[in-house]
């Protein structure tokens, strides 16, 4: 189960959330505590065996813990103190929940204040090898009063309480689709909630959900009995239907069962088409066919009931009823060409005009595809004539569009477009877009987007068969999704003197002298699953990573080095792993079998393979991003993740199938954004010691993981260079496959 932080900077609280480590702290934009005021890292914050460890980012740094100037690692207990520029940090820790409360010094309480400056000033002098001052033995201290020991006590009993909490307390998912505006789970205990999941001890308690436009949900859930996923869906409501008739008295059926007479008031259909027959004695049968909007949105169908034609007694003849004088409507719109029904009955087109029964009110309906349409009565008197005029209301939907070759032509409903990649404002009805560029296959797509609807539409242009070209190109090739790498030296890590560096990216030579195949993509769910059927990649909030195209996740380094060996056995390679104590460790000599990229191989194709210069960046050199060129934090994640990148949106709050977006110079897809990636290196914050095709340390507790995610937004992390680490599988962290082109 993760650690969660909460993180309270002069009062103001973010969390809990499960950052990742290592904590930094400082006023860069990297740092996960951030103090105003400070405009560079000051130490970071580790784990190492379940504990806490504060670790300097400078000698220089002036630290005091717990009063004691710190020049290297100490461990971090609930309620140390640390001192740094204006600030005091006191930390609050317990097994699953850990409080790191920043305050400025001058808006400690002064006996605080007057405290902690006591105790770094003793710390210092103890430092220094100097005796503290004694204590006068004849003064005596005084009694604590009363309400602070009750205040004490109270402390402890309330610490003690949570502590028992978290001890007992088991962890559960709720979603629920689509996504309620209240959401609650009530018992006989306390209850915490994160972004849909739930803490509570074992018990039973009660789940309720509610949405405008939606039933309730109300569901008994037990705690504590296995089940940590639940997934409830809403049921939307009826709609609120109103029938009326002229004359009144009119029996109604709905879809061949009788509701009653006209008018009918408050009557509850569900959404959908439905057929309407209205029969009354002297009249012609009515049968209409009505779609209900459901939702509980109110709707009136008012119809008018033509007499039926009589026999004269004498001649048998049939004799027309008398008319009055009618009135005239004259109906006119923006936009033109909006279709007009007149008590339910198509009537033409604006601008229209009709006639009208003087005295009589009448129901007028204004449609056009892709607005809002308009429902209005009108009453005219014998013989009157008026004009009517209507603004209809555009309804709009977005349209996320990636596109593959980068000079695809765009075209929407004929009109060539200024660009083929991004979000499209469209009104929400029916669209031809059109995909094309000399050499490629051309693709069109008829689309209806309805009102508010997010569309995601991937254009992935085919190249046209074309007659062989036997002339000498580049030194790659691809085979079976893999592509074909040739030795190369470049230089690995970053200048110092680089915005958002880490000190970890040590600068250094290295020599690729074996030729390498390596993933196009990344392995996806799909392409697990045939090696471990029950694999699930999770959810978040309610985001789903399970997807067949999206890529593996939640996959442990072990894991994703035994599906490395299970292709290998397909293929008829050696197993490049060998399963020691319950670990997986690489056979040596390395041999040709699948295998994850060494980080070496992973930093060339990243930032030098088939580029002209190396990259900073997976899209160029210049922060942020100008277009859409991958999967990071963006603005359509900004309701699920604290930082993301502003005014970019690649449409995907999580993952995204892999493939979406174009491929970088060498080919590869996804390298450096969608999710960060396992590399077979055991980590060091040094690299691997050789510099001739790096394998990585012998021992260690932690794998390199390189590349940034769909949870990254910051220049630190959105760099190639960046070196992140685990020792274990999350939502962010998938795996590409690689190996050796040839023995050693």
């Amino acid at each position: 189960m993760p650690r969660f932080f909460e993180i309270v900077i002069d009062k103001k609280t973010v969390g809990p959330k499960a950052f990742p480590f290592p904590l930094l702290v400082g006023g860069e934009e990297a740092c996960t505590v951030r103090l105003p005021g400070t405009d560079r890292t000051l130490f970071l914050i580790g784990e190492k065996r379940g504990h806490l460890y504060l670790q300097p980012v400078s000698q220089g740094e002036a630290i005091f813990h717990n009063g004691q100037k710190v020049t290297s690692s100490v461990w971090i207990k609930s309620g140390d103190i640390t001192r740094i520029d204006n600030y005091v940090i006191t930390y609050f820790v317990s097994r699953d929940l850990v409080t790191i409360e920043a305050t400025p010094i001058n808006k400690l309480p002064r006996n605080r204040a007057k405290k902690v400056l006591a105790t770094q000033d003793q710390g210092a002098e103890k430092h220094k090898g100097k005796k503290l001052p004694e204590v006068d033995k004849g003064q005596r201290k005084a009694a604590a009063p009363i309400w602070k020991k009750i205040l004490t006590c109270l402390s402890l009993f309330l610490l003690l309480a949570v502590a028992l909490f978290l001890l007992s307390a088991d962890s559960i998912n709720i979603t629920v689709s689509p996504k309620p505006d209240v959401a609650r789970l009530k018992g006989s205990f306390p209850v915490f909630e994160f972004r849909g999941r739930y803490l509570a001890i074992p018990g039973t308690y009660e789940f309720h959900a509610e949405k405008k436009g939606y039933r309730p949900v109300s569901k008994k859930i037990s705690v504590g009995k296995g089940q940590g996923t639940y997934h409830f869906t809403l049921s939307p409501l009826p709609g609120i239907v109103k029938i009326a008739s002229s004359p009144p008295g009119a029996d109604v059926t709905i879809d061949s069962k009788h509701a009653g007479k006209t008018p009918l008031i408050n009557v509850e259909v569900e959404s959908g088409n439905h057929t309407l027959v209205l029969d009354l004695d002297g009249y012609n049968t009515l049968r209409k066919n009505v779609h209900v909007q459901g939702m509980g949105e109110r709707q009136t169908f008012s119809f008018s009931l033509n007499p039926k034609p009589f026999k004269d007694k004498t001649r048998a003849s049939l004799k027309p009823v008398t008319a009055k004088k009618s009135a005239t409507a004259v109906i006119d719109s923006i936009p033109h060409k909006a279709g007009v029904r007149l008590d339910g009955v198509y009537a033409g087109k604006t601008p229209l005009t009709i006639g009208l029964s003087s005295n009589t009110t009448h129901a007028i309906t204004i449609s056009v595809p892709g607005y809002q349409r308009i429902e209005t009565k009108v009453k005219l008197g014998p013989g009157e004539k008026k004009r009517f005029s209507y603004r209809l209301k555009p309804q709009f939907a977005t349209l996320f569009v990636t596109s593959y070759p980068e000079n695809l032509r765009l075209y929407i409903d004929g009109r060539l477009q200024k660009k083929n990649i991004g979000p499209f404002t469209l009104l929400a009805r029916k669209h031809t877009i059109l995909a094309k560029v000399k050499g490629f296959e051309e693709k069109r797509l008829n689309i209806n987007l309805l009102p508010g609807e997010k569309r995601i539409v991937n254009f992935r242009l085919k190249e046209k068969p074309g007659p062989k070209n036997n002339s000498k190109k580049t030194s790659t090739r691809k085979i079976s999704g893999m592509v074909l790498v040739h030795p190369h030296a470049f230089l690995m890590g970053s200048s110092r003197r680089e915005q958002g560096r880490r000190t970890n990216e040590v600068q250094r030579k290295v020599v690729l002298k074996r030729s390498f195949y390596i993933g196009l993509k990344e392995v996806t769910n799909d392409e697990f699953r045939k090696f471990r059927p029950g694999h699930s990649s999770g959810s978040v909030s309610t985001y789903s990573l399970n997807g067949n195209s999206q890529p593996a996740v939640n996959v442990s380094w072990d894991d994703a080095a035994r599906y490395c060996n299970w292709l290998s056995e397909k293929s008829g390679l050696p197993a490049f792993y060998v399963e020691k104590a319950g670990r997986m460790v690489p056979v040596s000599p390395a041999n040709t079998g699948f295998r994850l990229p060494t980080e070496a191989e992973w930093a060339f194709v990243a930032r030098v393979f088939m580029r002209r210069n190396i990259e900073r960046f997976p899209w160029g050199q210049d922060f942020p991003p100008r277009r859409t060129t991958g999967n990071y934090a963006d603005e359509s994640a900004r309701d699920l993740l604290p930082v993301i990148i502003t005014n970019y949106n690649d449409s995907f709050p999580v993952t995204a199938p892999v493939g979406s977006f174009a491929p970088g110079p060498g080919g590869l897809f996804d390298i450096g954004g969608n999710v960060a990636e396992w590399c077979n290196d055991i980590y060091s914050p040094l690299g691997s010691p050789q510099k001739i095709d790096p394998l990585g340390p012998r021992t260690g507790t932690h794998h390199v993981v390189r590349g940034a995610s769909w949870r990254d937004a910051t220049i630190t992390r959105l760099r190639l260079s960046y070196r992140g680490y685990s020792r274990k599988g999350t939502d962010y962290i998938g795996f590409r496959v690689a190996r050796y082109a040839t023995s050693n």
